[in-house]
């Protein structure tokens, strides 16, 4: 006999969303951190560290909608912090937010494909 699964069928139907925006999708995001019942501190780390990723999406004047983020603009954000003189352990402490992020969002099918 299968294994039961503790997941619920309703969660796990695809969603069709055809274009988000950022906040909102920044607000699924810090739903699911809660449900997952993830540290109020881990939370925060997120929701600022994402905050500081929109705000630069916004400088370099790209469309902040998570489904139209590319590699190479993930790429020049990257130049861009080091540019400004962030140190490489801000810079990766930055991306691993930014990683979890876009995981949750091709989890729950809102963006096809995962940037990787």
């Amino acid at each position: 006999m299968a294994r039961r699964t503790n997941e619920l069928s309703i969660i796990n139907s695809p969603k069709i969303v055809k274009e988000i925006d950022f906040k909102t999708a920044l607000s699924l995001f810090v739903d699911d951190c809660e449900i997952r019942n993830l540290r109020p501190q881990t939370i925060q780390y997120s929701r600022n560290e994402l905050s500081v990723f929109y705000k630069i999406i916004r400088e370099k004047e790209f469309n902040p909608a998570p489904t139209n983020i590319t590699k190479d603009q993930i790429k020049s954000i990257i130049l861009h912090m080091k540019e400004k003189g962030l140190q490489t352990v801000t810079i990766n402490t930055r991306l691993r937010a930014i990683r979890a992020f876009f995981n949750f969002l091709h989890r729950d099918g809102i963006l096809r494909k995962s940037i990787k």
